[in-house]
């Protein structure tokens, strides 16, 4: 199976292996599975000045790092910073990628507890993980060894660190973890997960990026899925309401953890993927008001609610960015009336 693993791809990757799927599901959520929670999405970490004064002597460092994610163990207070890579990288101070790790390990628990907003006094474990393609993680691994021993002879001290790989394979992807001696293999993700864009980009574009046509039609597959259930499900003799916040947290399960520029341009790409569909729904006499990404609709008669709801389940509702539909598991209307 040909697959891109770009940045956005993993950013997402490791939102699904936080989650709480259940047994028999598309995903293996193996951080979840480990009792790991998310905290944080591409929150960045300002470096201690002291650290960057003494890592001058071998580069020009950023005052800051940004992992994919941070994530939470409640068993043993141990925060778990991840970040993937493209492309493997050696120890070479003019290279991003060392210069980054570099500002990974020189990370304190007291840098760590200020940035999470911790008391002083609290005692926490932390640890820096990257992700790497599975050919490249004994690799990366000998890399990340030997920037952390410059780095704790330079500062006395240096953070944990660890590599998961990712592979491919013609059935699913895989992680391959070292637990102990022992590297273990966990497929994640099944092959039918992994065709289909609108599941598997929980985050359809880059956080700090622009809405391209492609991740366009994903959201857009991802919109009018949630509008389906909640318009179909509320629609009739009683008025009802919803945001474009409602439906930004049905597509997005990790909603609150988003950065809140980027959730403000969610909130208005899909409110102009809402306004579309709004449209059409108005044509067929149905009173809706919209204000400020509010969607207010009024009582609708039995004929009304059935039109609508045929409308729903129709191929003009999926015309646009219906190539992405070909691929999505579709709802009937009883599906859709009985999601929450």
């Amino acid at each position: 199976m040909n697959l891109d693993l770009n940045p956005l791809f993993q950013l997402n990757l490791l939102i699904h292996l936080c989650l709480p799927y259940p047994k028999g599901s598309n995903f293996y959520p193996y951080f979840n599975r480990k009792g790991y929670t998310l905290k944080q999405i591409e929150k960045p970490i300002s470096l201690e000045p002291s650290s960057i004064k003494i890592l001058k002597e071998l580069f020009e460092p950023k005052k800051a790092v940004t992992p994919e994610v941070v994530l939470y163990k409640d068993s043993n207070n141990e925060y778990l910073l991840i970040e993937c890579k493209v492309q493997n990288f050696d120890v070479d101070w003019t290279h991003h990628g060392t210069r980054q790790a570099a500002g990974y390990l020189s990370l304190t628990s007291e840098r760590l507890k200020d940035f999470l907003g911790l008391e002083s006094k609290s005692k926490i474990n932390a640890k820096i993980m990257y992700g790497v393609s599975q050919q490249n993680q004994k690799k990366l691994t000998t890399t990340l060894d030997s920037i952390s021993n410059i780095i704790k002879d330079k500062l006395g001290q240096v953070m944990q660190h660890d590599v998961f790989g990712i592979e491919v394979k013609t059935d699913g992807l895989y992680l391959s973890v070292l637990e102990g001696e022992k590297l273990d293999s966990y497929k994640v993700i099944n092959e039918k997960a992994l065709l289909n864009k609108s599941l598997i980009y929980i985050v359809p574009v880059d956080i700090n990026g622009q809405l391209e046509k492609e991740n366009e039609d994903i959201l857009q597959t991802q919109v009018r899925n949630s509008l389906r259930s909640i318009i179909g499900k509320n629609i009739g003799s009683q008025p009802f309401s919803f945001n474009s916040t409602s439906i930004c947290e049905k597509i997005n399960p990790v909603w609150g953890q988003l950065p809140a520029p980027f959730k403000n341009k969610m909130k208005r790409w899909v409110h102009n993927n809402t306004k579309e569909v709004i449209e059409q729904i108005v044509q067929m006499g149905v009173s809706i008001t919209i204000h400020e990404q509010n969607y207010s609709f009024g009582s609708v008669d039995d004929k009304k609610v059935k039109s609508v709801r045929r409308y729903l389940l129709s191929d003009r509702f999926i015309e646009t960015g219906g190539h992405i539909f070909e691929n999505s598991e579709q709802m009937t209307i009883d599906e859709f009336l009985d999601v929450v």
